[in-house]
């Protein structure tokens, strides 16, 4: 099978992008029969420097053209052809995409990008929603060939190319632009990605220049991780001729062992309790919840005390977005999930700042045996709760007491234990958001509205990261809603039995 992966010069100037775009055209349109597989850079629509602006007007322009050179590419040549372009997914809404072309220049499946720098997110208002939930890992198969994807950015996420890896493929396309990084470093991602997914490794990138030191590296690669070809600075076309497409890199099962392909060694040994959290069950992050949504105060009741496991677990599993929960501190510092009312019940009006941890589990494991319509076991402290459910949900941690910079100390070591950074935030008064952040720089915050009048909120939003402003039923009405608008914050409602 005959690869050919295209490298094409990156134009510094906005002036000469479109010199870039049609270069790349001129080099799909000389292609003869002879080839039976191309790539294409990452942005082909697009392959230079432009006001973030225009990017979005630039490719759209140009992506007919890009287009019909590859259908006519693939048509022309019997010849499977990725193309990685800025795409108008919908008016308006441009996505990352590759899209792969059989030999009739049929569009057999696309992959859009699942890492995107924040540059490309939230300046290039490239569309990224899809990256909010679960995401399959496409694999496209064509002539018996399966073929994965990464694109640029991607190439850093080892557990999306695990996942990968999972998927048994032959080939990874990766289009890139990649202008910064090391030549080295290039190699060595590349090398790893192969070796990984025990797939020969196919990359198309852009050139920064005869005597640069980053960037380019258009590369051939095969499943032992050898590079078979690097075209470095140059331009034009990396052509290599591989024999079996479906090769697969076979190596000892551990020393003096029995051969074995690399993947599935690797693939045994997957200790994923070591791992941070992620695939389908994960929670979309606090900073991308879409408004207005409804969570809930210490879980689901009915047969589940509130604030205990069951209780965290049933409302999880009923998918909802957030969970707020109170805790307070025991003896010996260890932070208990629970109010006034459930700790006044449970522990017979004893203090929790009185009793240790094992006491109160102790205390609560009799209350709820005796108590035989409720499911819950005992008490939960806030290390159990992140431990089963870290970033399942967003938890909203309610500080509704008086807490100590030891105590947002604890709390945040254990935020940070179980990788939970990107899903809590904290609803506090003006008193307490000054002691979180004395701890944590930037904390989520939203801030009780209490008595605050709108000077007092507007210096308040300026010195800290406050996102919310959280309202009871008695004082929400249309000119506090009118003024969180005017301040560029969301209002949020706690309200119970509503």
């Amino acid at each position: 099978m005959r690869i050919c992966s295209i490298q094409v010069p990156y134009s510094l100037k906005a002036e000469n992008v479109h010199k870039s775009v049609e270069f790349l055209i001129d080099k799909l349109n000389s292609l003869d029969d002879s080839v039976d597989l191309v790539l294409t850079p990452e942005y082909s629509n697009a392959l230079g420097t432009l006001p973030l602006d225009e990017y979005k007007t630039f490719s759209k322009k140009y992506t007919p053209q890009l287009l019909a050179a590859v259908i006519s590419c693939a048509k022309r040549c019997k010849a499977i052809v990725g193309v990685n372009y800025l795409q108008e997914y919908q008016p308006g809404v441009f996505r990352n995409q590759t899209s792969l072309y059989d030999s009739n220049g049929q569009l057999q499946g696309a992959y859009y990008k699942q890492h995107l720098p924040q540059a490309e997110k939230f300046d290039m208002d490239v569309d990224f929603s899809y990256t909010l939930s679960n995401c399959e890992v496409p694999v496209v198969e064509i002539d018996g060939i399966k073929f994965g994807f990464l694109i640029c950015y991607d190439a850093y996420y080892q557990e999306y190319i695990a996942n990968l890896a999972k998927q048994q493929v032959d080939v990874v396309l990766v289009s890139s632009f990649q202008r910064g990084e090391r030549q080295d470093i290039l190699e060595s991602l590349n090398k790893l990605l192969a070796f990984y997914c025990n797939a020969y490794v196919v990359r198309s990138s852009v050139s920064m220049g005869e005597n640069a030191t980053v960037g380019g590296s258009t590369m051939i690669v095969s499943p032992e991780g050898e590079i078979l070809g690097n075209l470095k600075n140059q331009t034009g076309l990396l052509i290599y001729d591989i024999d079996d497409i479906h090769h697969k890199y076979m190596r000892n099962n551990s020393y003096a062992g029995q051969p074995v392909r690399n993947d599935y060694f690797i693939e045994i040994g997957r200790t994923p309790n070591a791992c941070r959290p992620c695939g389908s069950m994960l929670a979309v992050e606090e900073a991308f919840q879409s408004f207005p949504y409804v969570g809930s105060l210490g879980g689901l009741f009915n047969n589940c005390a509130k604030y205990t496991l069951p209780s965290l677990g049933a409302l999880i599993g009923s998918g909802c977005q957030e969970i707020t929960l109170k805790l307070r501190f025991s003896k010996d510092g260890i932070p208990i999930l629970g109010d006034d009312e459930i700790f006044s019940q449970v522990l017979n009006d004893k203090k929790v700042a009185d009793l240790t941890c094992l006491e109160i589990k102790e205390i609560s494991k009799v209350y709820f045996s005796l108590n035989k319509n409720l499911t819950s076991e005992s008490l939960t402290t806030l290390e159990e709760a992140l431990f089963r459910f870290a970033r399942h949900t967003v938890f909203n941690f309610y500080l509704d007491k008086t807490i100590s910079t030891k105590e947002v100390e604890m709390i945040f070591s254990l935020i940070k234990k179980y990788d939970h950074q990107l899903h809590y935030y904290f609803t506090a008064s003006k008193e307490n958001i000054a002691v979180i952040y004395s701890v944590i720089d930037k904390a989520p915050i939203a801030l009780l509205k209490e008595n605050l009048v709108k000077e007092e909120l507007l210096v308040l939003k300026e010195n800290y990261n406050i996102q919310r402003l959280i309202y009871t039923l008695d004082n929400i009405n249309t000119q506090e809603l009118a003024m969180c608008k005017e301040l560029g914050i969301y209002p949020g409602l706690l309200a119970y039995n509503i």
